[in-house]
């Protein structure tokens, strides 16, 4: 899979929005948050932005500099 293909690639400081699998809600993290509570449910939602840099050897490249520091001092 190419980058300009890459479905969780996002802008340096965005905000992410995710359905909750749970209750259907709409759940808002920033980029960097490695998860976030539902508001609705209090379910945990997941960021798969992070989990895509952990694994992806074209992370830096993909996100930029700036996000994939950021990032890798979470994991």
């Amino acid at each position: 899979m190419g980058m300009e293909n890459c479905p969780h690639k996002a802008k340096e400081g965005s905000i992410i929005e995710k359905d909750c699998p749970n209750c259907g809600g709409t759940v808002e993290l920033f980029s960097t948050e490695p998860q976030a509570e539902c508001e609705d449910c209090g379910a945990v939602i997941y960021n798969d932005q992070m989990i895509c840099v952990r694994k992806c050897q074209n992370a830096r490249e993909c996100v930029g500099d700036e996000a994939y520091e950021q990032l890798m001092k979470i994991l």
